[in-house]
């Protein structure tokens, strides 16, 4: 069975489609995955996305283009994970395939599409035929094997610095945590500190560019 899968972001890239890819292949489908037009892009989706094994990667593109090219995909099944859902709906209509959305919250009923969300909160108005799957960014993170620990000191305080996926924010954001670091260790001499970086960070960036004291951290990659 050709199951085609569409997303945008980084975190639904990294968070929803990469468990939801290894459980399909598990079970031996043929995988087609979409990247779509995202304004949050970090730039290297695809990049992050030719290590999940799918059979098919297409785009991504700009919006014209997507567009036109989503009508030649011959699916058996189409689920979307992010994303302008009018692409998905258009393309289990030129496919004829049923469309299954995830999404974390169902405000209104799509005509011609089954809905998902993690949990029943997220299900508003009333809408009915919607399910709680549970939360797909809790089976990505149980596939990330390397440890986070801590270094051991007794009663000192813990901060994590999360500067983001895309490039130029995480450079602005980097210089400002730095100066944030120098300030907490003055005030807080034994604080420990982490910095989280997107798994979509290039490698040579990663390597080239750990700023001094902020203890960076890729899942995955250590």
């Amino acid at each position: 069975m050709k199951i085609t899968i569409l997303t945008n972001g980084p975190g639904e890239l990294w968070g929803w489609v990469r468990p939801v890819v290894a459980e399909l292949k598990q079970r031996g489908h043929s995988i087609s995955l979409w990247l779509l037009p995202c304004q949050f892009a970090s730039g290297h989706e695809r990049d992050a996305a030719s290590f999940f094994g799918v059979d098919k990667l297409e785009g991504p593109w700009g919006t014209l283009r997507t567009w036109q090219e989503i009508i030649n995909e011959k699916t058996d099944a189409v689920i979307q994970l992010g994303g302008d859902v009018a692409l998905g709906l258009r393309m289990a209509k030129a496919s004829g395939a049923p469309l299954t959305i995830y999404t974390y919250r169902a405000a209104k009923k799509i005509h011609g599409a089954k809905i998902l969300v993690a949990y029943p909160s997220q299900i508003f108005n009333d809408i009915s035929d919607v399910k709680a799957i549970g939360d797909l960014v809790k089976d990505s993170l149980s596939m990330d094997v390397a440890p986070f620990t801590w270094p051991k000191i007794e009663n000192s305080p813990r901060v994590l610095f999360l500067p983001g996926n895309r490039p130029l924010i995480r450079a602005e954001a980097l210089e400002w945590l730095c100066d944030l670091h120098s300030h907490l260790k003055n005030k807080i001499p034994d604080v420990r500190v982490k910095t989280l970086f997107s798994r979509l960070m290039p490698e040579a960036e990663f390597k080239n560019g750990k700023p001094p004291g902020l203890t960076p951290y890729v899942a995955a990659r250590e």
